[in-house]
């Protein structure tokens, strides 16, 4: 049984996955069934490569800790796979247009990055720190 079916993955579900080695960071894509070859896709915004179509293996290889949202109805899957396509080719940025941006921008029409936050939060709270420590001395 491969990933797609263990997981129950269906065309527009959001799948969120780590990758082995770097598990602080969550990798999301979204799901687009099957294609008239019989390979299963997946829509994601990549480093380096922006938004893009993959395959199913190529997007769940080295991966650990798959999640999966069920997105309702068969009306809001097409919805979310036709918005998610319409950004194909967008380009990526880290801090503004990530993967989790992408895939909250397509289900909710909101870019957010939850990963950013915490990591701008964390680089504040550290900077306030440095900050009041130099002012003490």
């Amino acid at each position: 049984m491969n990933l797609i079916q263990q997981y129950g993955i269906e065309a527009g579900d959001i799948v969120s996955r780590q990758k082995r080695g770097v598990p602080l960071v969550t990798h999301y894509g979204i799901s687009l069934g099957y294609n008239h070859l019989g390979q299963y896709l997946f829509i994601e915004n990549m480093i380096n490569d922006g938004v893009r179509v993959i395959t199913g293996d190529d997007f769940l290889q080295n991966s650990s800790g798959i999640q999966v949202e069920k997105t309702g109805s068969w009306q809001n899957r097409q919805r979310i796979i036709n918005t998610a396509l319409s950004y194909k080719g967008t380009p990526y940025s880290l801090t503004t247009f990530n993967c989790e941006h992408f895939v909250n921008l397509v289900r909710n029409g909101q870019r957010q990055s939850k990963q950013v936050t915490k990591v701008v939060s964390v680089l504040g709270v550290a900077a306030f720190t440095w900050f009041v420590s130099k002012a003490i001395k």
